[in-house]
């Protein structure tokens, strides 16, 4: 369950055909790294879920109750009230969005309230909340699963590093004989584009999918003609 950043880089630098550290440094490399966690972290964040107990209120300290709360990054996903015990094999309930708010803030503190609910001293909120991603000993911890996809990002934005880096002619950094400079930059901005075109397809964010409308203009009174939809007020009539 976790991603070797060597790995990582080793599988990303293949995609992107720069093996040459003329091109792009070790040390560069690895910069782009934890800029490409973060990315998926948002496209797919990790979660924590934390056992909180009820105190008779309706109002919990987000950071006293959640230790590993980042403010900046985490939310709430779900909570569960209240939260069963796994050996009583009860199928569990959980708080609509109506039921919690975890953005009320008094004197500089951030809150989660509970505007229906008063959890007691007997009874426990199971809650869920995201976290961002933490290189630890050289890896992350992400699903392997996902390696292939966060190679894929990974490679895109060496291409679009690079994509900009050629677009600078007077670039001192580029070997004072090469040429095509404009060529190179539209080359690995195309490189990039096919490379971040995989990974959305991994994570089904696919930018160019043909997207439905979530609804539509109607005249209440006129039969679509297919018998799916009702009369509104007159029903089949």
């Amino acid at each position: 369950m976790t991603v070797n950043v060597d790995s990582l880089i080793i599988y990303a630098v293949s995609l992107a055909h720069i093996d040459d550290e003329n091109i792009m440094p070790q040390a560069t490399r690895q910069d782009i790294v934890p800029a490409a966690v973060e990315r998926y972290g948002h496209d797919r964040p990790e979660d924590v879920t934390t056992d909180v107990t009820g105190d008779g209120g309706r109002y919990y300290g987000i950071t006293a109750s959640l230790a590993s709360w980042v403010e900046g990054y985490s939310t709430i996903t779900s909570i569960e009230y209240p939260a069963i015990a796994i050996a009583s094999d009860d199928v569990p309930v959980y708080l609509d969005n109506d039921d919690w708010d975890d953005d009320y803030w008094a004197a500089g503190t951030r809150y989660l309230f509970l505007p229906n609910h008063a959890p007691a001293s007997t009874e426990t909120m199971r809650i869920r909340h995201t976290v961002p991603y933490v290189e630890t000993s050289g890896e992350y911890n992400i699903p392997a699963r996902d390696f292939y996809a966060l190679g894929h990002l990974l490679a895109s934005m060496y291409c679009q590093s690079l994509a900009i880096r050629y677009s600078k002619t007077t670039d001192s950094g580029i070997a004072a004989d090469s040429v095509g400079h404009t060529s190179r930059a539209g080359e690995f901005s195309a490189r990039a584009r096919e490379l971040e075109k995989v990974y959305l397809n991994h994570m089904e964010l696919d930018k160019d999918q043909d997207l439905r409308p979530a609804g539509e203009f109607i005249n209440w009174d006129t039969d679509t003609g297919d018998g799916r939809r009702r009369y509104m007020f007159w029903g089949g009539r």
